[in-house]
């Protein structure tokens, strides 16, 4: 045996043992990470793959790996982040639609039938053809005959042809609503109106009547299935009268 070469011999094994124990601790933490990665977690991915690279220093998987978690992980905080921006600001929105409802609710005089009307309408009108946040100015109520009309104006931003449904839509709401209300008793017919820029031969526009229904009161609470005031064609059935502008149809 020859016995110059025992020092090196074991000075060899023992580094043949510290990196066979510092690849086994990195594979370690590799899996960890990855593991960490595919459940979401980033921090601990993050922090797995950065101990890896301590390990390894130049080791270009763990390297890529961690540059990928930390990217993916800043994508997530910035869709949160975005996410959260858009749910503020809709809630700051809605807060503020609330605030200008309450406001022009508050400045009604609910003391008269038209007062009544306007607050009790206010929160019906949702179609496409319609805002829903749409004030109603022109509620008229004339006591010697009994008409209560309701005129509202659209913006009319849909297709035509949904505008008109639209517009039935929203009356027949109204029809139900005022018609089971008894505020609304002296009340013997409801006509409703709805109107929107129209323009004239020389380019001129200015608001028009594009749609109207009338019905007495007493026809519509013979209607005691709710769903009849669902339907858009019900309406042409219940009321004495409706107009289509042209434009409409």
């Amino acid at each position: 045996m020859n016995y110059k070469l025992l020092p090196f011999i074991v000075v060899t094994s023992f580094s043949l043992l510290i990196v066979a124990g510092c690849s086994s601790e990195y594979n370690e933490k590799m899996e960890q990470g990855e593991e960490a990665e595919d459940n979401q977690n980033y921090n601990n991915a993050i922090a797995a793959y950065s101990a890896a690279l301590e390990i390894k220093p130049e080791d270009e998987d763990a390297q890529e790996s961690l540059e990928d978690v930390k990217s993916e992980k800043q994508r997530i905080e910035e869709r949160r982040a975005e996410r959260e921006r858009k749910e503020e600001q809709e809630r700051k929105e809605q807060q503020a639609r609330e605030d200008d409802e309450q406001k022009y609710l508050s400045s009604l005089d609910q003391s008269t039938i038209a007062g009544k009307a306007k607050a009790s309408i206010f929160d019906l009108i949702e179609s496409e053809s319609t805002p829903s946040n749409q004030t109603f100015n022109n509620v008229i109520y004339d006591s010697d005959i009994g008409l209560l009309e309701i005129s509202i104006p659209s913006d009319g931003n849909v297709f035509t042809g949904l505008i008109a449904d639209g517009f039935r839509s929203d009356t027949l709401k109204i029809f139900e609503r005022l018609s089971n209300n008894k505020q609304f008793e002296k009340v013997k017919t409801i006509a409703v109106e709805f109107t929107m820029a129209l323009e004239d031969e020389y380019g001129n526009t200015e608001p028009g009547r594009v749609f109207r229904a009338r019905a007495k009161v007493s026809e519509l609470k013979k209607m005691d299935d709710p769903s009849y005031f669902i339907l858009p064609k019900n309406l042409d059935q219940i009321s004495e009268n409706v107009f289509v502008h042209p434009s409409l149809r």
